[in-house]
This record gives C-alpha cells, sequence and structure tokens, in this order.
C-alpha cells in the first residue's frame, strides 16, 4: 500500500487525473502525486510480476467501471478506431454515469486524490461531464513517453505490431490533449521525470497548483525511482528516422518533447497544431481502423472458436488414450484367458489319456478277474479236487493244534 503523507492546509479539495497511453509511465507519475499530497485510495490494482513490478497505482473501481462501458460499447482498450458509446441504451448510460460519478465523488471528498486509468483518455463523452459536476478542482496530469519504447513493451507484453502500438499512442495522446485543453495541467515526460524526478516533482507542482511535501520527494526517490523501470530509451531522432510510424506520431512526439524539455506552456501553438493534424489524420483514417476492428473482432472470435474446437479435439483423445489403454489391458487379459485356456485343453487331454490308460487297466484286471474265477470254479469241481478233500481237512485240524 503507497505511503500516505498529510495534505498540506487550506488547499482545496482537487482531483489529479493522471492520462497517458499504456506503458507511458502513469504509473510512475501517478505514484509521484504522493509528493503534491495526493491520496491514491485504498483499492489499487496489485503488482504484476514482469509487467509492473512496483505497482499500477490505479483504482480497482474506476477502472471496472470504464471495462465495462467500453465493452457494453463493444469496444477495448486496444481499439485503434474512436470509440462510439452511441450503441449504449441513454438508461443503461445514466445508470453507468451515476454510479461512476458516486464512487468518485466518495473518493475525492475533501481531499487531493489523484486517479489513473489511460482508458479515461478514450472516454471523454463520459468522464467530462461527471468531472465538471464535482465540488473538488479537476487537474491534469499527462504522461508522455517515447512511441517506440511504448511499442517494444506492447511488443513484449501483447504481441501487438509496432504500427497498431503507434496508432495507439497517437489515439490516446491526442484524446488525452483534447479534453484537457483549456483546463490546468501538466505534460510529464518519462525519461524525463527518471533523469531528474526532484526538477520535474518541482514543475508539476508549481503548473498544478499543489505544494510539494519534502519527505514525500525523499520517499518517491528512494523507493520508487530506479533505473529498472526504464528497460528501453529512443531520442526524438529515433523516432524520425522511423519509416513504420506515421508522420503525424512523430510531428506530435516531436511537439510534447520539445515542450517539455523548453518548459513551454501546455498549450502553445506548436503544440496545438501538431494536434490538430494528428486529429485530422485519426479522422481520416478512421473508417479503415473501424474495418479492423470488426476484422479483430471476428478473429478473436474464429480464435475462441478454434480453442474451444481444440480443447474439445484435446479432450477426445484423451479418451481416445483412455480407451486405447483400456483395449490394451482387455487384450492383455484376453491373451492371459487364451494361455489359461490352452493350458486347460492341454490338461483336460493328459486328464483324458490318463482315464484312458486307467479304463483300459481296470478292462485287463477285469479281465484277468474273470479268468481267475473261471479258473477256480473249474479247479473247485475237478475230480481231483474232490478226492483230496479228506486231506484238506485232517491239515486243517493238524494246523489248529
Amino acid at each position: 500500500m503507497p505511503d500516505t503523507f498529510p495534505t498540506p492546509p487550506a488547499i482545496p479539495p482537487t482531483l489529479i487525473v493522471v492520462l497517458g497511453m499504456h506503458r507511458s509511465g502513469t504509473s510512475v507519475l501517478t505514484r509521484a502525486m504522493e509528493t503534491i499530497g495526493a491520496d491514491l485510495g485504498e483499492r489499487l490494482m496489485p503488482p504484476a510480476a514482469g509487467n509492473n513490478d512496483k505497482g499500477f497505482f490505479e483504482d480497482l473501481d474506476i477502472n471496472q467501471v470504464n471495462i465495462e462501458i467500453l465493452h457494453e460499447a463493444g469496444f477495448d482498450w486496444d481499439t485503434m478506431a474512436s470509440i462510439d458509446l452511441s450503441s449504449i441504451d441513454e438508461h443503461r448510460m445514466d445508470q453507468l454515469r451515476a454510479n461512476a460519478s458516486r464512487v468518485l465523488r466518495t473518493k475525492c471528498d475533501g481531499k487531493i486524490f489523484a486517479l489513473k486509468d489511460p482508458r479515461i483518455a478514450r472516454l471523454p463523452q463520459f468522464w467530462q461531464p461527471i468531472f465538471s459536476a464535482l465540488p473538488s478542482r479537476v487537474v491534469y496530469a499527462i504522461a508522455v513517453r517515447n512511441p517506440i519504447s511504448v511499442a517494444r513493451s506492447l511488443s513484449k507484453r501483447d504481441n501487438f505490431a509496432e504500427e497498431k502500438s503507434h496508432i495507439l499512442w497517437l489515439a490516446y495522446t491526442v484524446s488525452a490533449l483534447e479534453m484537457t485543453a483549456s483546463h490546468p495541467r501538466t505534460l510529464i515526460g518519462y525519461d524525463t521525470l527518471l533523469d531528474a524526478p526532484r526538477q520535474e516533482l518541482a514543475r508539476i507542482s508549481s503548473e498544478l497548483g499543489l505544494p510539494l511535501i519534502e519527505s514525500a520527494i525523499d520517499s518517491f526517490e528512494k523507493e520508487f525511482v530506479d533505473g529498472g523501470l526504464r528497460h528501453t530509451r529512443f531520442t526524438r531522432q529515433d523516432l524520425d528516422s522511423l519509416r513504420s510510424s506515421p508522420r503525424q506520431v512523430r510531428e506530435l512526439f516531436s511537439a510534447l518533447d520539445e515542450t517539455i524539455r523548453n518548459r513551454l506552456p501546455s498549450d502553445n501553438a506548436m503544440l496545438d497544431q501538431a494536434v490538430e493534424r494528428a486529429r485530422r489524420y485519426l479522422t481520416d483514417v478512421s473508417p479503415l481502423l473501424k474495418y479492423e476492428w470488426e476484422l479483430d473482432c471476428h478473429s478473436k472470435t474464429l480464435n475462441a472458436a478454434v480453442a474451444s474446437l481444440n480443447e474439445s479435439v484435446a479432450s477426445l483423445n484423451e479418451s481416445v488414450r483412455v480407451s486405447e489403454h483400456e483395449r490394451d489391458v482387455l487384450s492383455d487379459e484376453l491373451r492371459m484367458a487364451n494361455v489359461d485356456r490352452t493350458d486347460a485343453y492341454n490338461r483336460l487331454d493328459e486328464a483324458e489319456t490318463e482315464l484312458s490308460a486307467t479304463r483300459s487297466a481296470v478292462a485287463a484286471l477285469e479281465s484277468d478277474v474273470v479268468s481267475m474265477r473261471e479258473l477256480n470254479a473249474e479247479m473247485l469241481s475237478s475230480t481231483s479236487w474232490r478226492i483230496t478233500a479228506p486231506l484238506r481237512a485232517v491239515k486243517q485240524r493238524l494246523t489248529r493244534h
């Protein structure tokens, strides 16, 4: 949770809206708002390892409001085309705006509150009436970073093409500059803030009319600013030599860089003209960008269908694998049963052979018995047997005595 620093006395309730393209340093700029007494709120998006290690400092409630609006209108944060909210039912829009206003009023109540969500810049028609109706004073801080660095970061995180990232940078930046025109605002270069934090914080304080808190500056420098935040660094000349970047991107970044480095007013003619030319360019290519978004949505739908089919195929393949395993198990069991059956047949044959031999032996014995009986009968009926009967009787008596 970010450190809480005391709000300087006699400062009217103020809402600081931090704007800028994604990956442009809006997180570090929002954290810097604590040095001018800003409260960042209690419900912040948690850090993400490898994405934003030190934290996004993005209010979850406002973030959810923006996501809901974009999705109900059929868009997302990476839509290059202009955002049209006319498809949202008026009653539903009133509900969304009333909820957002209630949430924001609670967060801003009686204090300096810093709010960051890059999506706000794409939804000025939704947020500007809410900001205008707040009892708080509303000021803006716009983070500016070289489009090449933004594109490299988005390529790594989201696999975006460089051309898409440059158009997104232009759409976010133009909208942020247009919606803050004639309002108190400060333009902060990401590289400049990391190079000279005290100097840039002093400029933020002066341009937004909010006094610096010295102890908060020390904490910001020691705990948050380090070289690890910046993975790439490119110059204006690097962008000028990049052929894949539209001329309007190069011109607008050049005007912003000139304004920031030379501390020019944020509404100078050079910058205003660059914004106007960039807006004309975005308007001219709007039909193409809208068509691209429709194709992108169709592609996402098809990819989701393919992913679902792949899951089904994977599930079927697993079922096939299980069935094949069961088949193999049953085959093994059948093979073993066949072996057992063969063994049983062999044992049966052996038993039948033994039984046949036994029957033959029994038949032979029975034949011998019959022969012996016949022989005995013949002997008993013979004349010699009868004549010798008295002699056998005498022998038996002598044997008993």
